[in-house]
């Protein structure tokens, strides 16, 4: 199913060239940049906040996982899921992550966030706008470390597939529940959707049906989830701490699969746009919970990069 597509309403457009709008919080994205709206909430089990954001030249924020509740918040897993702003500003994002998270944050912004700090490059500066990223850190007084990177392979991507089947069954049932919905499970939800197929199923719903037949025990997925999660944890930090660094800086968010597993902060800023008009963007990863430096250090790369362009929306929406 493409991203940003829903049963509804349809399919969610990219505001800046015919491309995906990314996901799956698209529809948050494309109000904020299309300026429908200052402040938007989307949620991230990995990359649903960061990608979308990216792909419409938006702030997007992923607090620590934790320290934000997911109260209401349909689930797709309960490890890792982590609601957060999407906005035009580091600040906007800043100001609501304030006003909804579990503990308060004080984060001084300012210029001079990124002086002194050390900052991991997770990408080869091989281009106009990875050259950019760099010259501007540097220009607000960061000092630039070359040829990070984060390790993954090919079983954490399975594992954390595996997490996501079971958790959705389970997180999802509990959350139909609890909240004395119209449906009552998710069989339900695969029965209703088989009643008007052209509509409901368009792309089909396979990976519902997947979710259904998982039949994991809770402990079990407990465990896994929490050995990949250490897994993650201890590669970043040691990532971090071995090369006394302050934060880890992506080029989009190429890299970062296990960040979000970890729970790790992330911060995703406009960073200028490739020849065609696709909005490219940078990422910074903080140590857990260190969600203040991050805005910190976030702020003042985007006072000095001000790379942010608003997309030019004709009249009759015609693209």
């Amino acid at each position: 199913m493409p991203s940003g597509y829903s049963g509804k309403t349809g399919q969610d457009k990219n505001p800046y060239l015919d491309a995906t709008p990314s996901g799956s919080s698209a529809g948050s994205a494309t109000a904020v940049t299309s300026d429908f709206a200052a402040v938007t909430i989307g949620t991230e089990t990995n990359g649903s906040i960061i990608s979308p954001a990216i792909a419409q030249s938006v702030v997007g924020f992923k607090p620590s996982h934790g320290t934000v509740s997911g109260e209401l918040v349909i689930p797709l897993s309960r490890h890792f899921d982590t609601p957060g702003p999407i906005t035009r500003t580091v600040k906007d994002a800043y100001l609501t992550t304030s006003a909804f998270i579990n503990q308060p944050i004080k984060a001084e912004l300012s210029k001079e966030g990124l002086k002194g700090k050390r900052i991991g490059i997770l990408f080869d500066a091989d281009s106009a706008i990875s050259k950019k990223i760099i010259s501007d850190l540097e220009v607000a007084g960061a000092t630039v470390v070359k040829g990070m990177k984060l390790e993954e392979n090919q079983q954490d991507f399975t594992t954390f597939d595996d997490i996501l089947k079971a958790d959705f069954k389970t997180d999802l049932n509990q959350f139909l529940e609890k909240n004395q919905a119209p449906m009552k499970d998710l069989a339900a939800i695969i029965a209703f959707n088989k009643l008007d197929e052209a509509r409901n199923m368009k792309y089909g719903q396979g990976n519902l049906e997947e979710s259904e037949k998982n039949e994991a025990t809770v402990a079990s997925v407990d465990q896994r989830a929490d050995d990949l999660i250490k897994k993650a944890n201890k590669r970043i930090e040691s990532l971090l701490t071995s090369n006394k660094l302050d934060a880890l800086v992506d080029l989009n968010a190429d890299s970062l699969f296990l960040v979000p597993i970890a729970g790790n902060p992330e911060l995703t800023i406009p960073a200028g746009y490739e020849k065609d008009g696709q909005p490219v963007g940078m990422t910074f990863v903080g140590p857990n919970k260190a969600d203040e430096s991050i805005f910190e250090m976030g702020y003042a790369y985007e006072q000095i990069s001000k790379n942010r362009k608003s997309p030019v929306i004709s009249a009759d929406n015609s693209k």
